[in-house]
């Protein structure tokens, strides 16, 4: 699910204040925790923006975890602990070597991690579930879980449908809980699809590269309904 960067004052406004955060006032211990890379998730995945802050005062942006390629290069400075970027300002606070928040003029608040040191990890490090090829797992999220990571062992080449049911799209059963899905391949960073909110009746189809999928179901952010779904691979047979 690719980003477009079009309007720059309301990037800024949402996500890019962090930007901001990292700012140079020259002094070499704020560079040694400012400058370097950042995550506005606490748990990250594989398509999960990346801030890298350089000493030089230019902040990229970019599109995946795995910094293959950025969306947005800017600037930002930084006096004592107010930092201003394309005119907006703010106030960071250093929580830890590895935490800071920003709060700007604008009454927005966001909480950057140091890449590696989210609370939650990378996603798809683990620890996973194993999916049995045919077979369906009946899962359920919790008010204290967002999202649940699944590998499936597959023949390289081969085709695969991927179905899910929740409480807007089953079948004879019925969930009460809403999921969006997304499929990896076997390197962690490459993406089958990304996103999807509808795994039946039509299941999205994929064909193998390499011999793992991994599979991720969280909650919608919109919603954060908590309850039941299921999720079933299949194997498609010529």
């Amino acid at each position: 699910m690719k980003k477009i960067w079009i309007i720059p004052v309301l990037l800024l406004s949402i996500g890019l204040a962090g930007c901001s955060m990292f700012g140079n006032d020259g002094d070499d211990d704020d560079d040694s925790f400012i400058v370097g890379y950042w995550v506005q998730e606490s748990f990250s995945l594989p398509d999960t923006d990346v801030y890298e802050f350089a000493s030089g005062g230019t902040c990229a942006v970019y599109a995946d975890y795995a910094m293959r390629t950025v969306d947005l290069e800017t600037n930002w400075s930084l006096s004592g602990d107010t930092l201003t970027i394309m005119g907006i300002t703010g106030t960071i606070t250093k929580v830890s070597e590895n935490e800071f928040q920003w709060n700007t003029e604008l009454g927005s608040h966001a909480v950057y991690y140091r890449k590696g040191y989210e609370p939650g990890g990378f996603a798809l490090d683990g620890p996973f579930t194993e999916l049995t090829l045919g077979t369906a797992y009946e899962g359920e999220f919790t008010e204290e879980t967002d999202f649940d990571v699944f590998t499936v062992a597959v023949e390289d080449g081969a085709s695969y449908e991927i179905f899910w049911e929740d409480k807007y799209d089953h079948g004879a059963s019925s969930y009460s809980g809403a999921i969006v899905v997304s499929a990896y391949e076997a390197d962690k960073s490459t993406d089958y699809f990304t996103g999807e909110s509808t795994g039946y009746p039509m299941p999205m189809a994929v064909t193998a590269s390499g011999t793992t999928i991994y599979i991720i179901t969280r909650r919608p952010v919109s919603l954060k309904l908590s309850g039941t779904y299921s999720l079933k691979v299949r194997k498609v047979t010529p």
